[in-house]
């Protein structure tokens, strides 16, 4: 039986069957950013792009940030492949884009079949996550990139906290529990200031999730190096950088220059120093 049939898998495609994520309103389509904003999209000699685990509005994103390129988004849930259809062709670029359903375990694609991956919190949702992301090696080209989402372990704590508090309770409950904290608890801030709980598709995608399994970023090394995969750069939010959340996190510059890249990361992450989740940007260097 492949894992899309295993329990896991299921529970996680149900969840997203019933509150497909992102809700986008539809008056916000208007204002998605242009191409000079989605730069970091962009990867201009890329001919084929997958987008695993795309939601309703990833492959619009990234198919405005490469319109010279063809691309697959793949999801889990059948609905939010509708509603990615729907914003894709709305928004001018449903052309460009095959929207297919599967799994990041079982890709049906042959080896290097794409010079781009965009893979954005998705992989700590996976039952699997090394063997999802073997897949995605597989699948990418040699001296393809791969832009990679995963959720900050330790500068999440706060919201992991959150789902322990909230577990077992339907969506109602779990409303009404988190909204009745009061000034003075510790998570307070944590949830109030969680944008995406403005929704019930965020509600549940933050705090309600079917499987949220945070990796370690020393774990991440080891399974990218087997692989092949050599990190380029992280982005940050514009401003930042992992030098700069160093400095302010009061870590000796010197030290901190001479670590890899994934220690660096590590690092600051256990200072719980991130205020969004980093996205790694990664090249295939070896099959």
């Amino acid at each position: 039986m492949g894992l899309l049939n295993s329990n896991i898998t299921a529970r996680v495609r149900a969840q997203y069957e019933r509150y497909p994520y992102p809700h986008v309103p539809w008056w916000k389509l208007l204002f998605l950013p242009g191409t000079k904003q989605l730069e970091r999209l962009a990867v201009p000699n890329a001919r084929t792009i997958l987008v695993a685990g795309c939601g309703t509005l990833q492959a619009t994103l990234v198919a405005r940030a490469n319109p010279q390129s063809q691309i697959v988004a793949l999801d889990l849930s059948e609905t939010a492949l509708r509603k990615a259809q729907r914003i894709a062709k709305f928004c001018g670029v449903g052309q460009a884009i095959r929207f297919e359903q599967g799994d990041l375990h079982e890709l049906t694609y042959p080896d290097a079949s794409f010079d781009y991956l965009v893979c954005t919190g998705v992989l700590h949702h996976c039952e699997k996550p090394q063997s999802a992301l073997s897949e995605l090696a597989r699948v990418l080209a040699d001296q393809g990139t791969l832009r990679l989402m995963t959720y900050a372990p330790k500068s999440r704590s706060q919201i992991y906290q959150l789902q322990r508090l909230v577990k077992g309770l339907n969506l109602s409950e779990a409303k009404r529990t988190l909204d009745s904290l009061s000034r003075t608890h510790q998570l307070r801030y944590a949830y109030r200031s969680y944008s995406d709980a403005r929704t019930k598709a965020g509600f549940v995608d933050g705090f309600l999730h079917a499987h949220d399994q945070p990796i370690a970023y020393s774990d991440f090394e080891k399974w990218c190096s087997s692989l092949g995969l050599e990190v380029l750069r992280v982005d940050l939010p514009p401003g930042e950088s992992l030098t700069e959340l160093a400095r302010a996190l009061g870590i000796d510059q010197q030290t901190f220059s001479n670590y890899s890249t994934w220690k660096q990361l590590e690092i600051v992450d256990n200072l719980s120093g991130f205020r969004m989740n980093p996205t790694l940007v990664l090249k295939k260097i070896r099959a």
